[in-house]
């Protein structure tokens, strides 16, 4: 009886259809089981908003591709903060004059984070260089109850975020206290504002930071070159670490169980729950499809696809652009 009680379920699980998998409008689409799943091609980890907002009755503090906007009833002004980038409160003056002769760009045109506490609202703008890179970024206050609300500069960071949107969500509390993970030229942790000493606090965490999101997965390169993946406890500074690899790695996203491409050659995708690791064909990315996992060609318009089944990483199904 045992014997043909197993014969009857390889039987059905020989004849159960399997998944398949297609691409449509910027979207992977698996049918399975009667079910179907749609993904955007875009990893929810590099997706940003096109705005953030906070309002308190009729006062509005805004973050769009104007700049920063505050909004008192009636009036209303834009600013792409140029006065920050000279101000004396946070250069020398020989700073200032290499900033004039340099020919940066004065104006912020990228948003590290943004929060609200209480009835004040907080950005941390950024100044970026020609060649992408962040030469500076501020904390700045907007005090949703004055009569007339204007950005007030808090202090400037010390060192640089890892933030690489163009609104990213790299500002946090933590323990009731704004918070920014920086890098400094030889360590990198958590700044975390000190509002009594109207000053920075800072945390080490490691030497070096490759990227950070906010649920805390975290990518460092060691001193001796390899890269590793952990789960951060922000606030306690715990680590779990995931894994290491000489190669650069990434995760997927911010969901559960962590999955992680190791990129270079013949790349390899990982479970970091269960340990598995498996080889993506002729595939350079990946994305999180419901229960599987999708290996594809063309990093914004794919033109090969494969479906994977995330426990053995066996492939299940495959799609090409005709």
């Amino acid at each position: 009886m045992p014997g043909v009680l197993l014969a009857l379920c390889l039987t059905a699980s020989q004849n159960a259809p399997k998944p398949e998998l297609s691409y449509y409008r910027d979207m992977f689409i698996v049918r399975n089981a009667g079910k179907v799943i749609r993904q955007p091609v875009k990893n929810e980890i590099d997706t940003e908003p096109l705005s953030i907002a906070f309002r308190r009755n009729e006062h509005w503090a805004v973050w769009d591709d104007r700049g920063l906007t505050v909004r008192a009833n009636k009036l209303v002004r834009s600013s792409r903060l140029e006065e920050i980038s000279v101000s004396p409160r946070i250069f020398t003056k020989d700073e200032i004059r290499a900033t004039i002769a340099a020919k940066r760009d004065r104006q912020a045109r990228f948003l590290t984070g943004a929060k609200r506490l209480g009835t004040k609202t907080y950005f941390v703008p950024r100044w970026v260089d020609d060649a992408g890179k962040s030469w500076l970024e501020c904390l700045v206050e907007v005090d949703l109850t004055a009569t007339n609300p204007k950005p007030k500069l808090l202090g400037r960071l010390p060192g640089n975020s890892p933030a690489s949107l163009g609104i990213d969500s790299m500002l946090f509390t933590i323990d009731g206290k704004l918070a920014v993970p920086i890098q400094k030229p030889t360590e990198w942790g958590i700044a975390s504002w000190n509002l009594g000493a109207n000053a920075w606090d800072f945390k080490k965490l490691g030497t070096r930071l490759v990227s950070l999101t906010a649920a805390g997965n975290a990518i460092e390169q060691s001193d001796s070159g390899t890269f590793t993946a952990s789960r951060l406890n922000l606030t306690t500074g715990a680590r779990q670490l995931l894994f290491e690899s000489r190669r650069p790695i990434r995760f997927l996203d911010d969901q559960s169980p962590a999955f992680i491409l190791e990129k270079g050659p013949s790349p390899r995708i990982i479970n970091a729950e269960t340990a598995t690791v498996g080889t993506l064909r002729q595939s350079t990315f990946a994305r999180r499809v419901g229960d599987f996992i999708v290996g594809y060609e063309g990093e914004k318009e794919p033109t090969a696809a494969t479906l994977y089944r995330v426990e053995d990483w066996s492939p299940l199904a495959s799609w090409k652009k005709d």
